[in-house]
């Protein structure tokens, strides 16, 4: 007679095998529903937006077509707004974390930070272990907020927490550790930056001010690491510079944007009087009657369209782009050629950005950006000292004269009848 051996129950922690269920879920739920988006765009690109809006409302509860119309609308630039707010009123009484989080990361991709898009998002990460859709939504909240916001706890409890932690990749954990910083949890950030380790400190790039973080707290002795540490100081030292140099020329000053609005005017000569010029990113020289040709600052966007043509011309450049140093991890790319020329440089600080975002809903353009931190540096500007700006123009067609923007990677990225009226409250008529 046999007997069989009872087996021991291994002592298995409940949530070891958390992330494999965690990709499970997200494999076949946002996998499929993005899939199959990305499947039935190009067919729904064959029909007129009007009908892509109301012929799936007969089977969209067997199909939910009418939720992937609704996105694919996003992506038609001429009723960008007409559809946005369709869909919002469409998924305003949702309840699927799914369909929350595909929709919430669309939005945010499309540059939509209204309150619609963090009602959103919290639908989305509430309760939820998704490793993927808890940091985008802190990628929301600190374009918004800042990295400071108390918005931000909920999620760095729940990530940090041991139930998730574990499960963390390593550059999840950098991510994580940026926030722990920005929000002086030193102690819990200290023990993160340890454990990642020397070697990927020295073999990987991240961003400057946690290069910085890793130097001050001796994660990271590598010669990269230190230069990005240096360039890190070197930049808030250029910020300073900055305010400096406004403050001191404060009606001694112009800034050029890139609308055709001084064609014929024969500004050049009025411009190049000014002892403090600032142009914007891919400026021309090729008009000087008009448009002058004395370059004192840069202002550019960083990303690859932006040539380098300029670069070593001016005596500053600005970098326009939202928590460049704390965020961006090909900073270092571009300003370390500046460090080497010993050119000076600075970025926009991210807190004008966000006060811009909470005033727009949407992401703001670099001039904008520029004149608003000038604004909160010498109070309102003279119009007489802005050129190249179509926000004063009556039915101007904004996006065709900015060259950061490409209105055909989904809907615009700024609201340019918001920025107008903000520019005219900003700005004086003396």
């Amino acid at each position: 007679m046999f007997f069989m051996k009872k087996r021991k129950k291994k002592n298995i922690h409940p949530h070891s095998n958390l992330q494999k269920r965690i990709n499970k879920i997200y494999q076949t739920r946002y996998g499929l529903y993005r899939n199959f988006f990305m499947l039935f765009m190009p067919i729904m690109a064959y029909f007129p937006w009007k009908r892509i809006i109301t012929t799936p409302s007969r089977i969209e509860r067997r199909l939910g077509i009418y939720f992937y119309c609704c996105l694919h609308c996003l992506h038609i630039k001429d009723h960008d707004t007409v559809t946005l707010e369709i869909i919002r009123r469409t998924f305003q009484h949702t309840n699927n974390k799914y369909f929350a989080y595909l929709l919430a990361d669309t939005l945010l991709k499309n540059r939509d930070y209204s309150a619609n898009t963090e009602r959103v998002f919290k639908l989305a990460t509430n309760r939820n272990c998704e490793i993927h859709a808890n940091f985008r939504h802190t990628d929301y909240l600190v374009q918004r907020f800042g990295y400071r916001t108390e918005k931000l706890k909920p999620i760095i409890k729940r990530l940090a927490g041991r139930r998730i932690y574990p499960h963390l990749t390593r550059y999840q954990r950098i991510r994580l550790l940026t926030i722990l910083l920005q929000q002086k949890a030193i102690p819990q950030a200290r023990r993160i930056g340890k454990s990642i380790g020397k070697t990927y400190w020295q073999n990987n790039s991240t961003a400057l001010y946690l290069q910085h973080q890793a130097v001050v707290y001796k994660w990271a002795t590598d010669p990269h690491s230190k230069a990005a540490s240096l360039i890190y100081l070197q930049l808030l030292d250029g910020r300073k510079k900055f305010v400096a140099l406004i403050k001191e020329n404060n009606r001694n000053f112009c800034i050029i944007g890139n609308a055709p609005t001084e064609k014929g005017l024969g500004s050049g000569k009025k411009i190049d009087s000014f002892k403090v010029v600032i142009r914007m990113n891919n400026y021309t020289l090729s008009e000087p009657e008009d448009y002058g040709t004395k370059q004192t600052v840069w202002l550019r966007v960083a990303n690859r369209e932006i040539t380098a043509d300029h670069s070593g011309q001016n005596q500053l450049e600005i970098f326009a782009s939202n928590n460049f140093a704390v965020k961006r991890r090909d900073a270092y790319q571009y300003v370390y050629p500046l460090f080497l020329r010993e050119t000076q440089f600075t970025a926009i600080p991210s807190g004008i950005y966000q006060e811009l975002i909470r005033k727009l809903d949407a992401l703001p353009s670099t001039g904008l950006a520029l004149l608003y931190w000038i604004f909160k540096i010498n109070g309102k500007i003279p119009q007489s000292q802005i050129y190249g700006f179509s926000h004063f123009v009556e039915n101007a067609d904004f996006e065709a004269h900015y060259f950061e923007d490409n209105v055909d990677i989904g809907i615009h990225l700024h609201n340019w009848d918001k920025e107008a009226l903000l520019l005219k409250e900003i700005t004086s008529q003396d």
